[in-house]
């Protein structure tokens, strides 16, 4: 194969790559986690161990995004913040998003300051020994969830912004495959024009 059909056929089928995705039609961002998991604690507005109810979570459809599914859950014992014996727990959806299964126990480091939100980098997992010792030493021992719930905001604010530690990278999904394949070809095609002038 001579290396002017070699360039012709990478060239074409990055374009086609980048053409699929674009294809996908809807505008995504990826994120990624500047903090581990002692940071994802250390950072929460409210810690604690609950169960999530087996009725599943609902969509809170804002129109806007980032989307959530509201969670029902109940509440065992505290780490940090007031937090009520049953109280919500909406989950950011999508790529930056985070997932609970309805039925099982979580210990949950949340933000927001009168909502409990979670994303890809809140602290969010089965309530494990090592799990448990690590919110013990950040802040103490456990304690009850209160009585009277903390009321829902009135003043129309959402919340709705992801925590500090999760980093969104500027513009659509697609125009990184993008950029990638006109590298490749340039630097193919610098290949090419460099060995033909040598031969």
């Amino acid at each position: 194969m001579s290396v002017r059909v070699w360039v012709v056929r990478a060239l074409v089928a990055g374009v086609a790559a980048a053409a699929t995705l674009v294809g996908v039609g809807t505008p995504a961002h990826a994120c990624s986690c500047v903090v581990g998991p002692k940071g994802a604690l250390d950072t929460a507005n409210a810690v604690f161990v609950a169960h999530v109810r087996p009725d599943g979570p609902r969509e809170i459809d804002r129109g806007d995004y980032p989307a959530f599914l509201r969670h029902q859950v109940d509440v065992e014992s505290v780490y940090l913040g007031r937090v009520a014996a049953r109280v919500n727990v909406d989950a950011m959806r999508g790529m930056c998003g985070a997932e609970l299964d309805p039925g099982r126990r979580y210990l949950i480091g949340s933000y927001g300051k009168q909502r409990y939100r979670i994303a890809l980098c809140s602290f969010a997992r089965p309530p494990s020994e090592g799990a448990l010792t690590q919110a013990r030493a950040l802040f103490g021992a456990p304690y009850e969830p209160v009585a009277t719930p903390t009321p829902e905001r009135t003043d129309g604010a959402t919340d709705l912004n992801p925590p500090a530690q999760v980093v969104w990278f500027p513009g659509p999904l697609w125009l990184y495959p993008l950029a990638g394949t006109v590298l490749v070809g340039a630097l193919v095609l610098g290949v090419w024009r460099w060995r033909r002038a040598r031969s």
